[in-house]
Formats: structure tokens, C-alpha cells, sequence
């Protein structure tokens, strides 16, 4: 181990692997798409839809086994990251593209030889939701940069030639995030399942317990708790005094509540062994874009999936966090291109009355209309197809 006890990397051969990336003659047709360790999130969508086109050779890519084996059974192309070490890496020398929706350094588990293969290859990165968060290279005055796992994902991400956008208005941001001036305007891929019915093919990834699955599928009101991944400490959205009072409030009101922690905080236990009949635990992993429509409000500290849920037209409830109280460095609103009337904003003090409002008495539709038109001005609906078409634009400019 090295500095700050990052991973021993041999710099010969990435130097080897990144100039053979640069100089072998690329497959043609060959784009890679890499996740967490999930099938979820935007390149999931985008892979699922881009997979069709047999002018493509679209292959996810994961460490996951269990990914590997679901995706093998339904025939989708599908690699089995280090399994064997030359297969892996021959198979990234040739891809023409590498679409992301994380950052590489979080996909190729900090592999230093597999981020070299892919030197050649055009990276694209769609990122995973609209943020009130500094990221990336906005994060350099607050942490050093002498600290290898900070830097290095900061200049893997920063790599990336493309970067997905879903406004205008949004690119000053993502080129300040990235670096990147190339910036891609269209709407996320997950993002359409919010608004048509969901294939079955989507829904791998996305298997939920059949009690949850029940309750779901009920027509009792349903909120869905989301809190979002914490550098540092926890906010108080899962404290315990905040969950006993909503999980009383509801449990009177018959309304059911569902949480889904962040997958790099993943907590999972069996829902069916607790003893409160309305809560659900959703796990860390599961892709639950598919169901998001179904619930009635969504409750989270600063997620940005709080953006996305706005596109099903249903309330949104964050935890009233005043500057620089949580964090130096977010939550940071100022950072949107709209105002904050479209959100209800809560405390542990207050949070029963206002969901109250929220679910029986909302008065932010309007409010949640215009920054829907602000921050996803282009079709959701036809967010892999945008997409598509722009790869293809991009891969005929390499081959040329």
C-alpha cells in the first residue's frame, strides 16, 4: 500500500496499457457501460435500449456476479470485470466508447491498469441526477489533494470527453464539475420509466420483496424516503426521533413508508422480520425508478433524485438545512437555476404537519410545473432515443 493507503499501482504498465489504447485500431461498433456494482441508474436504460440496434455492440460491463449471471440468462452482452485479467483487458483496449453514470474511479474499482485501457476510447459520462452539491473539481478547496483516493477521482472523472446535461442553463455547472466543455443537452434515460409503462426487461435489477411488492401496489398513500450519500455524518432524516414521529403519524393515518438508503450507506435487513405493518425497506441496490411513480411524496434530506421525482408531479419534502450548518460545502441551492418555492422544507420539529400539507393540502404544484420546465426542457419521455442518436453522431465523428 501507498500513501493514505491507496491500492500499490504499477505505473509501467499503465503506461504500456494507455499507449496501446491510444494507438490499437478501436471494434468499430464497440461501446462499454459501466454502473456501481447495480443494474440501475441511467446507463442501465440507455444500455437496454441501445442493445436493440444490431448496427451496435453494446456490452455492460460489472464485478457484480449475480449482474453477470441475471443479465447471461436473459442473452443480454454482458463482461465479468477481472474474471480473467487479459480478456478484460483486450476487451477495453477495443472499446470505441465507455459510458459512465458514476464516476469511472467508483466502476472500475480504482483499477489503475483498467482505467488505462480505456485511454483511447471516448468517455461519456451521464452522471446520475441534477445536484445541490459542489462535486468533482469544486471540491478542491476543501479537501487535499495529497489524499491519492480524493485526487484520483477527481482526474478519472475529469477525463471524460462528454458530459450529459438535461438544460442549458444546467452547463455552466457540469463544465465547472468536469472540465469538460463538451456538453451533451438532453433528458436522463432513467427518467422515461417515470412516464410510460416499464418494460420487462427493465425491470431486471429492480426485484423487491413480494410483501413490499404488495404494498406498492396497494392504493393506500405511500411516501418514499430517499436520503442521499453523506461524506461525513448523517443528516437527521433517519435519526431516530425523526422516523419514530412519521412512522406514528402514518401508522394513525394509514399511509405506508418506504426507505431506500444510499447504496455507498447500504443498510439491508429482512422488512418482513419488522414488527411496524406500514414500513418498507427497500434495498440499497435495487433500481426503483420503476416504481417511483407509485408513491404519493417523496421525503429526502438533499437527493437528487428529488429533481426526477418532480417529473410524476407528486409533492417533494427536504430537510431545511441552513448554509454551512451540515456541511461547508452542500447543500448548496444557490447552485440551481430556479427558486425554491417548488420543494416543502421540514425539521424533526415539524415534519408530521408538513407532510400533512404535502399529501392533503398541496399548494406547490404550480411551483413544481416551472422548474420541471427549467431543469428538463427536453422530452423525458424519448431520453434513450436523444441519446442514441447523439452516441451515433459521436461515433461516426471518430470513425471519419
Amino acid at each position: 500500500m501507498t500513501m493514505n493507503n491507496y491500492p500499490a499501482v504499477d505505473h509501467r504498465l499503465c503506461q504500456v496499457l494507455s499507449q496501446t489504447s491510444l494507438k490499437k485500431t478501436k471494434n468499430k461498433k464497440r461501446i462499454l457501460f459501466f454502473d456501481r456494482d447495480a443494474f440501475a441508474d441511467n446507463t442501465k436504460y440507455l444500455y437496454l435500449h441501445m442493445v436493440k440496434n444490431p448496427q451496435l455492440e453494446c456490452i455492460w460491463c460489472t464485478w457484480n456476479e449475480a449482474v453477470y449471471d441475471m443479465l447471461q440468462k436473459h442473452h443480454l452482452p454482458v463482461h465479468l470485470l477481472g474474471k480473467n485479467n487479459d480478456e478484460t483487458i483486450n476487451l477495453l483496449l477495443e472499446a470505441q466508447i465507455a459510458i459512465f453514470c458514476v464516476n469511472p474511479h467508483h466502476s472500475l474499482h480504482r483499477n489503475w491498469s483498467y482505467f488505462a485501457c480505456l485511454e483511447g476510447a471516448k468517455h461519456i459520462q451521464l452522471w446520475h441526477g441534477i445536484s445541490v452539491k459542489n462535486l468533482l473539481l469544486q471540491l478542491t478547496p476543501y479537501f487535499s489533494m495529497t489524499d491519492l483516493g480524493f485526487s484520483t477521482s477527481l482526474a478519472w472523472a475529469s477525463r471524460t470527453d462528454y458530459v450529459l446535461s438535461t438544460a442549458e442553463v444546467l452547463n455552466p455547472y457540469w463544465r465547472e464539475v468536469f472540465g469538460c466543455d463538451n456538453i451533451i443537452n438532453a433528458s436522463y434515460p432513467r427518467n422515461e420509466v417515470l412516464l410510460r409503462n416499464v418494460t420487462p426487461l427493465e425491470l431486471l435489477g429492480s426485484k423487491i420483496d413480494t410483501r413490499t411488492m404488495k404494498a406498492i401496489a396497494s392504493k393506500r398513500k405511500k411516501i418514499f424516503i430517499a436520503p442521499t450519500w453523506q461524506r461525513f455524518d448523517n443528516t437527521e432524516i433517519l435519526s431516530k426521533e425523526m422516523l419514530t414521529q412519521l412512522l406514528l403519524y402514518t401508522s394513525k393515518n394509514n399511509i405506508d413508508v418506504f426507505i431506500k438508503t444510499h447504496p455507498y450507506r447500504a443498510v439491508n435487513f429482512d422488512s418482513n422480520a419488522l414488527k411496524i405493518n406500514n414500513f418498507y425497506f427497500i434495498d440499497a441496490d435495487v433500481d426503483v425508478y420503476p416504481f417511483l411513480n407509485r408513491f404519493d411524496a417523496l421525503i429526502t434530506d438533499y437527493s437528487s433524485i428529488m429533481f426526477d421525482f418532480l417529473l410524476t408531479k407528486k409533492p417533494v419534502l427536504t430537510l431545511d438545512i441552513a448554509p454551512g450548518e451540515h456541511a461547508n460545502f452542500e447543500p448548496n441551492y444557490a447552485l440551481l437555476p430556479i427558486n425554491n418555492k417548488f420543494r416543502y422544507t421540514f425539521t424533526k420539529d415539524n415534519i408530521t404537519s408538513v407532510l400533512y400539507k404535502a399529501l392533503f393540502k398541496d399548494d406547490k404544484a404550480v411551483e413544481r410545473e416551472l422548474a420541471v420546465s427549467r431543469l428538463f426542457p427536453n422530452d423525458s419521455t424519448n431520453a434513450c432515443q436523444q441519446m442514441e442518436m447523439l452516441i451515433i453522431d459521436i461515433l461516426e465523428d471518430i470513425i471519419c
